[in-house]
């Protein structure tokens, strides 16, 4: 159905106190095992292209799986991959070893690894079970691999965490090695047990927020990772083509509890619930008009410093959906309010926000859609 798929492994050894993506912790081996069964059963009936361009296996905790179910699982990825597959897997330190990682390397081109923090105070204050030895251990393993992607998440804006905090988890984040790097605003989600614990409002300043913001792109640039997306920084050929490809409206099939797909048109998410999956409970169905699929899909583009360019819509949306054209999208942007308007950069190949205007995607967001 895709060129790209996602697979999303609901098992973690902890659950941290600000996620709020589905998954858990207390899993026995037969629900693995029917997890992963299942997982290759709709391989084996899943209408993809071969090869795909990226696989990428998230959570939950992919990692957190044994070296024999993960070698499972890879070997059942096989025969949709090539040599230009990109395949990523998500991890946490926690969940490394040697052993580990040397299996990973035979199957996966870029890895993961959240580590939010490098500070201790800062991590126990999100709930992140993790200790320093954990992720220096995991670094040094990743990094015993040749020609690996590395990336690491890391979350700003936790409440007490000062400007010099920050800018000593960039350094940190630098000298780990790695050649992509993740920076989250911290969302406080309802339902999770950091809200519970803090409360919804307990957050950092938007002054301070965008001084962070802005410092992540300065400092990481410097080290050769500028920003490329709102949230994510490397050069050129160490982009996660898998991410790339989602925001700029690629099709792709998710497997697992809570896993979403999109053939182009409309999207449909798995049930949040491992039983109910396992029962092959109804997808719940997002399908809206094509003008409105289309503006999501071109706002969810801007999120990208290159923004869209016309040959690359006109090739992707034009041409395969007929949905609408480069003049069109044009005279979208050209009724928007004027403060709006303010934050876009037209040119007569390129459609992008203007770098003050990324500060404000959600704003232009929902003028869009």
């Amino acid at each position: 159905m895709g060129e790209n798929l996602y697979i999303h492994v609901p098992f973690c050894s902890s659950k941290c106190d600000y996620c709020a993506f589905y998954s858990i912790v207390t899993a026995d081996n037969m629900q693995i095992t029917q997890w992963l069964d299942k997982i290759i059963e709709q391989l084996d009936s899943a209408e993809l292209e071969k090869p795909l361009e990226t696989i990428f296996i998230g959570g939950g905790t992919p990692t957190a799986l044994s070296e024999a179910n993960l070698e499972c699982l890879f070997k059942a990825l096989c025969r949709f991959t090539g040599n230009n597959t990109e395949i990523s897997i998500e991890s946490n330190p926690e969940t490394i070893s040697s052993e580990k990682i040397e299996l990973l390397a035979k199957y996966i081109t870029r890895i993961s690894m959240g580590v939010q923090t490098f500070n201790p105070q800062l991590r126990e204050k999100l709930g992140r079970r993790c200790s320093d030895q954990a992720i220096n251990s995991a670094i040094k393993c990743i990094r015993a691999v040749p020609n690996l992607k590395f990336n690491i998440d890391l979350i700003y804006a936790i409440p007490g965490q000062t400007l010099e905090d920050w800018e000593s988890d960039l350094n940190r984040v630098i000298a780990s090695g790695v050649d992509h790097v993740s920076c989250y605003n911290l969302s406080i989600e309802e339902g999770t047990a950091l809200v519970a614990r803090l409360g919804e409002n307990n957050t950092i300043d938007d002054e301070l927020s965008i001084k962070m913001w802005n410092t992540a792109n300065k400092i990481l640039s410097a080290a050769g990772m500028p920003r490329y997306e709102i949230s994510n920084y490397a050069a050129d050929e160490n982009q996660c083509r898998h991410n790339r490809n989602i925001w700029y409206g690629g099709r792709y099939l998710g497997l697992g509890p809570a896993a979403s797909s999109f053939n182009g048109r409309d999207r449909w998410t798995q049930v949040y619930s491992l039983s109910e999956w396992l029962e092959d409970q109804a997808a719940e169905l997002d399908i809206i008009a094509s003008e409105a699929r289309i503006n999501e899909i071109f706002s969810i583009g801007l999120r990208t410093v290159a923004g869209w360019k016309r040959e690359q819509w006109e090739r992707v949306y034009t041409l395969k959906y007929c949905l609408r054209s480069w003049a069109e999208l044009t005279a979208t942007i050209n009724v928007l309010p004027q403060p709006v308007r303010n934050l876009f950069k037209v040119t007569e190949n390129q459609i992008k926000l203007t770098k003050h205007g990324l500060n404000f995607w959600d704003l232009v967001a929902e003028a869009l859609i």
